[in-house]
């Protein structure tokens, strides 16, 4: 099975859940966890298929997981103050806000009830983080480092992996969908198949992104809700 075909086929059954699934309430209710359930599966289905091995390894917990705290630290902390910032900036000098409105925009306030927020960290980093990256910078990036194209790129290809699942991991988002400012996933998922690469497992990039989602849904509450 080649597997440029099988990540667009993917993509393409969860557009059209997606999109199903705004006419159905049912389905789309539990789109999160059907997509979930297509990442942790799917890669199992084109091993089978293939007769191929590309299972993922989570690696040392405790060295994956001391690098996702570090790691969350040393990036979420400068993004929060950036995010903060920069939109109080746009909104005073007519900037980009992102189909944002500023009459909206205040001081950050925190509003988000502990128990909710620790359902939020976990429901992120076990719902949403764990299978993607066991998709994108598990199985995904297994196959395309035994496809053997590459090795073409000599001493830089590691560097060309960590680009190249990059642009999937963002192709992903936004052909769910078709929102082109889902394209903005890019960015972090450098630093995923970066911490992938240089922990030789899943869980700082694991935590790193379910971290970020949390981040970013607190950013958005408390500055604009």
């Amino acid at each position: 099975m080649n597997l440029y075909a099988f990540f667009f086929g993917l993509v393409a059954l969860m557009s059209v859940l997606y999109h199903a699934g705004q006419a159905i309430s049912v389905l789309g209710t539990h789109l999160s966890e059907i997509f979930a359930l297509l990442f942790i599966l799917s890669p199992w289905f084109y091993d089978h298929v293939s007769g191929t091995q590309h299972s993922p390894e989570f690696g040392p917990p405790v060295r994956g997981i001391l690098w996702g705290i570090v790691s969350s630290a040393v990036v979420l902390l400068p993004y929060a103050l950036f995010y903060g910032f920069y939109f109080t900036t746009a909104c005073r000098h007519h900037l980009p806000v992102f189909g944002r409105h500023c009459v909206h925009l205040h001081p950050f306030v925190w509003n988000i009830p502990t128990v909710t927020f620790f359902q939020a960290v976990m429901g992120h980093i076990i719902g949403v983080a764990l299978p993607e990256e066991y998709f994108y910078r598990g199985f995904l990036m297994n196959a395309l480092m035994h496809e053997g194209r590459l090795e073409l790129f000599g001493r830089y290809r590691m560097h060309v992996l960590v680009v190249f699942q990059a642009l999937l991991f963002a192709l992903g988002h936004v052909l769910v969908d078709f929102r082109p400012i889902r394209f903005s996933v890019f960015i972090p998922a450098l630093l995923f198949g970066y911490l992938r690469l240089r922990t030789g497992g899943l869980w700082a990039s694991i935590l790193l992104h379910g971290l970020s989602n949390v981040a970013s849904l607190i950013l958005e509450s408390g500055f604009w809700g």
